[in-house]
């Protein structure tokens, strides 16, 4: 008996040692804030907001509140953490009505399990929670951005095609998008952005494409003398030949083949003393790029009874068509 009363107490006294409570004092003038830890490994745990009387405005309750090493302290019944060193409580005015608020950190809920918050607007009286913020903080890619000096909100959203970033303005405490940008890298080396932007009446949209071919993709590229485009010859995959056109702000204005094109017709490389003659056709357009056996680059492009003559400028040029004389191609055919 006496051997279970001491196991018990022992046991008792392991638990309360293992539980920690972590004091917050320096985040406001009005209010204070007490985390408490079941142990230090279970994450189970609360987080509570008080006022001068000391009467609790906000618990709540998580099972992922875990505490750092630095901020345990043997033999103090309650730890003071300092407020610019933690990251289970933000306080700064979210809807820039001069009042500090609070987002109060519940868990990894929010993309790719970054940390995800609660959040109480301020109010005459104490704390009022959220819904639209909350959803922010739990919905995206963990805590929002504040921009006091622009008055907007943002939020960043991440996978496995790219990025998103959308920007909100606040009307009384309801939020309203003010612009978006997207950047999707689900058809590399093609990247596609878009943006709408509030013009006052609507979200206008935008949407452009842009070319990233690494160095081993790259076989020839140089600038029309002619409009200053880019003319971009690349190997997608070491498999596969792309031809694009570039604008001179290197937004893409044509590819051939389309990167989702179930078909497509094949290039063909002619081989001549004169040089080299790439060709290749699009519905009834007509391309062709030669090389001529002193380096000379050349585009023509016939287009219905319109033909195009552009002249390759040497300035800037880089490669030759010279390597897919070597190099096999799925979509490439070597002629004499």
């Amino acid at each position: 008996m006496r051997c279970y009363v001491a196991l018990m107490l022992l046991l008792a006294s392991l638990t309360a040692r293992a539980q920690q409570e972590y004091l917050i004092d320096d985040f406001s003038s009005q209010y204070v804030a007490r985390i408490h830890v079941d142990n230090d490994t279970s994450g189970v745990g609360w987080i509570a907001v008080y006022d001068q009387t000391k009467q609790p405005l906000i618990k709540l309750e998580s099972t992922e509140l875990y505490v750092e090493p630095d901020y345990q302290r043997p033999g103090a019944a309650v730890a003071r953490i300092p407020y610019a060193e933690q990251h289970w409580l933000i306080s700064n005015d979210f809807n820039f009505d001069g009042r500090p608020d609070l987002a109060i950190q519940d868990g990894h809920n929010s993309c790719r399990g970054n940390v995800s918050f609660q959040v109480y607007l301020a109010t005459p009286t104490g704390f009022a929670h959220n819904e639209a913020f909350t959803d922010l903080a739990q919905s995206y890619c963990g805590m929002f951005e504040v921009d006091a000096e622009r008055k907007r909100i943002s939020v960043q959203q991440a996978g496995s095609w790219g990025g998103e970033e959308t920007q909100f303005s606040v009307r009384n405490n309801e939020l309203f998008v003010v612009s978006r940008y997207r950047e999707d890298q689900s058809q590399d080396p093609f990247v596609t952005y878009s943006r709408e932007e509030w013009n006052g009446q609507r979200l206008v949209s935008t949407e452009w494409q842009e070319l990233y071919p690494s160095g081993e993709e790259e076989i020839c590229s140089f600038r029309l003398a002619e409009n200053g485009k880019r003319v971009v010859l690349f190997a997608r995959d070491s498999t596969t030949l792309y031809y694009a056109l570039l604008r001179k702000d290197e937004s893409v204005e044509f590819s051939y083949p389309a990167l989702q094109a179930a078909e497509a017709l094949p290039f063909t490389l002619h081989n001549a003393k004169a040089g080299l003659s790439l060709r290749f056709q699009n519905g009834s357009a007509r391309y062709e790029i030669r090389e001529t056996a002193g380096g000379a680059l050349s585009v023509t492009a016939r287009i219905g009874v319109k033909t195009l003559q552009l002249t390759g400028a040497v300035a800037g040029r880089k490669g030759s068509l010279r390597p897919l004389l070597r190099q096999p191609l799925d979509n490439l055919t070597v002629q004499p």
